[in-house]
């Protein structure tokens, strides 16, 4: 029994120091290659067990429909309440350019 435990406990460990499986990530394009393309990059090569699958997209997708795992949002206004957690990651300052026409 004890065996078991050890076994099980050196295998969490793993887990938890090398990451492995598929994830489905979607973000908005300009931020994707800016931002998402060079962290994910220098992710997969300290994790290379992770399978990314990256959608790139400006438009919104329904995260669950769609099961994505990660789903990135430049937004100004909050999630209405739903089983959906989210974090604010960052904050980006906008600007309104125009011609003097």
């Amino acid at each position: 029994m004890l065996e078991l435990v050890d076994l099980s406990e050196a295998e969490a460990s793993d887990a938890q120091i090398s990451p492995s499986g598929g994830l489905r990530m979607h973000a908005p394009i300009t931020f994707g290659q800016h931002y998402v393309v060079p962290a994910l990059t220098r992710y997969l090569k300290e994790h290379p067990q992770v399978r990314v699958e990256l959608t790139l997209s400006q438009q919104v997708p329904d995260m669950l429909d769609e099961s994505f795992d990660v789903f990135l949002q430049v937004t100004t206004s909050t999630l209405p309440d739903s089983a959906l957690v989210s974090t604010k990651i960052c904050s980006m300052p906008s600007v309104l350019r125009a011609s003097p026409a």
